[in-house]
């Protein structure tokens, strides 16, 4: 089941949560929600991150560029 929804294997999870938490300094909880949901536009991860403290101070610029940088991780 949890093979059949997954969005990412678990290499590739590990390697997007340590980025957003050691680059971007993300809190856990919503490095994690955003390997689950894996949101593909700024607007969604604007949502994820908008009870996040770091999240809230993000630019647009910013949240397009960490979305483009995690296309990258996740074909690497």
């Amino acid at each position: 089941y949890v093979n059949k929804f997954a969005k990412m294997d678990a290499k590739t999870a590990k390697k997007v949560m340590d980025f957003l938490i050691e680059k971007y300094e993300i809190e856990e909880l919503y490095a994690i929600n955003i390997v689950n949901i894996n949101p593909g536009t700024i607007m969604e991860l604007r949502i994820i991150l908008e009870k996040s403290f770091t999240g809230k101070a993000l630019t647009n610029k910013q949240l397009e560029v960490i979305l483009e940088e995690l296309e990258d991780i996740k074909t690497s």
